[in-house]
């Protein structure tokens, strides 16, 4: 996943609805925070770690999909997340919340 915000909507709606967050939803990758331990800096979205690829044209427009656009965002952090991998970096849980 790309950031943190979307498991608290998860939470949040979990709560709206009265049901107790399944446990698969209480731990995650959160791989902004994966780039910026692996590569140093500060990868505030997507479009900054498909920067460090060269997966944008040159009008910073994504090369794959369209930003923000359901699977396209899926591709591409999958994209992001298989060059981490590829270099032989771990990529182990970072982001944490109790159901």
């Amino acid at each position: 996943m790309c950031g943190e915000l979307w498991p608290y909507q998860v939470h949040a709606q979990c709560d709206i609805s009265g049901i107790r967050t399944p446990p698969a939803f209480c731990q995650w990758v959160n791989i902004k925070r994966t780039y910026s331990d692996i590569y140093g800096g500060d990868f505030r979205g997507m479009k900054s770690m498909l920067a460090r690829l060269r997966l944008q044209d040159s009008r910073g427009n994504v090369k794959h999909g369209f930003h923000h656009l359901g699977m396209h965002d899926v591709e591409n952090i999958c994209r992001c997340l298989l060059h981490v991998l590829k270099e032989g970096n771990a990529v182990t849980v970072n982001g944490f919340r109790r159901s």
